[in-house]
Formats: C-alpha cells, sequence, structure tokens
C-alpha cells in the first residue's frame, strides 16, 4: 500500500481554507448588506471553530483525508460549516443582492482555486497544490448546486414564492443527506462540474 502524503496534506490544505474563506468572505458580504447577524453571532472571524459542523467540517474531511493517503481519489471532495448566519429579512432586496451573498464565497474559493493551479507541477510541493485545487473546486461545485442548505439553494429560494421557499428552506436540516445522495447517486455529474471549474480556472 502507497500512502500519499502530499496529495492528503493538500487536500487538508484544500478543505481548511475553503471553509474558512467561503464562511468569512459570505458573512462579510452579507455585513456589508446590513445584516447584522453574522456579527452578532460571531461570524465575521477566520477562526474555523466558530463556522465548524460536526459532521461536515471535521468527520467528512478527515474521512477524504484518510482515503486519500491511502491512495484512492473520490469522486469528489466535500465539506461543509454550520449554517450561515444570515436572516432572510435583509435578503429581500434586489435579485443582484441574494446572488452576490451566495456566491461571493464561492467565488473566493475558485479565486484561491486558480491560484492553487498555478502552483502546481511534478514535485511533492506541487503535488500539494493540485489536490488543494481539486479539493476546492470540488466544494465549490457542491456550493452552486441548487440543494437546500448550499449556495445555490439559497438562490433557488429567492426565486420561489413565500410560501415554497419556507417549506424550501425548512429542508436544510437535511443537507447532509442531500449531499450524501448526491455523492452516492450523482458522482458524475458532480465531478464533470468540478472539472468544468478547474478547466475555468487553470
Amino acid at each position: 500500500m502507497t500512502i500519499e502524503l502530499f496529495p492528503a496534506l493538500g487536500v487538508a490544505l484544500g478543505f481548511a481554507v475553503g471553509l474558512v474563506v467561503h464562511e468569512f468572505v459570505t458573512h462579510l458580504v452579507a455585513a456589508n448588506m446590513h445584516d447584522p447577524s453574522p456579527r452578532f453571532q460571531k461570524r465575521l472571524t477566520l477562526d474555523l471553530r466558530q463556522h465548524a459542523d460536526m459532521l461536515g467540517t471535521y468527520v467528512a474531511p478527515a474521512l477524504f483525508i484518510v482515503v486519500t493517503l491511502l491512495g484512492s481519489v473520490p469522486e469528489f471532495y466535500f465539506a461543509y460549516g454550520k449554517p450561515h448566519a444570515i436572516q432572510g429579512a435583509y435578503q429581500r432586496g434586489p435579485m443582484a443582492r441574494v446572488v452576490l451573498t451566495a456566491m461571493s464565497g464561492p467565488l473566493a474559493m475558485l479565486a484561491i482555486a486558480a491560484v492553487c493551479f498555478q502552483l502546481t507541477g511534478a514535485s511533492d510541493i506541487g503535488l500539494l497544490f493540485t489536490f488543494a485545487g481539486i479539493t476546492l473546486v470540488s466544494m465549490v461545485a457542491i456550493e452552486i448546486l441548487p440543494m437546500p442548505g448550499r449556495d445555490g439553494g439559497r438562490v433557488l429560494a429567492r426565486l420561489l414564492s413565500p410560501q415554497v421557499a419556507l417549506k424550501y428552506e425548512e429542508l436544510r436540516q437535511y443537507e447532509a443527506l442531500f449531499i450524501i445522495g448526491v455523492y452516492l447517486l450523482f458522482p458524475g455529474a458532480v465531478r464533470n462540474l468540478s472539472s468544468g471549474l478547474a478547466d475555468l480556472v487553470s
């Protein structure tokens, strides 16, 4: 059995940076849109512990890191923090405001992935950055899907009627099940989306 140390370190780096940047940027943009929730709930920080969800931030990334360390490459990687401290009442303005708030985190992660892909190469460090970039684009692919609890789902909810949107948002408590379902049933689609994002920024 081959131990793939640097790919595993790259996955760990991608998760750590991606989670922190995604949460911080999303809440920063929301706060600049006059939503007081991020400051009140102490989410305007680079401290990952303030954003952490046990399953999405610790358990799932740890499993992916171990699998990569043992020489396997999953169809895609995913991780997520606890629900955003964003209040819907402050997102009732123009659609552009909703999209900007929701997509700010994924766009920030894509920007970091672009840097990682510029640092790839045949060396161990290049391999580390390759897997960091792969991890980041995988996380972005999951975030932009129209699933409850994900950023794409927040945009979709804004397009629905208030009654339907309320029911849709209630499904957010099952976000882990939705992500696992996508992982099991549609891995190829997410992998292709991740590859497209990687091609876009590399």
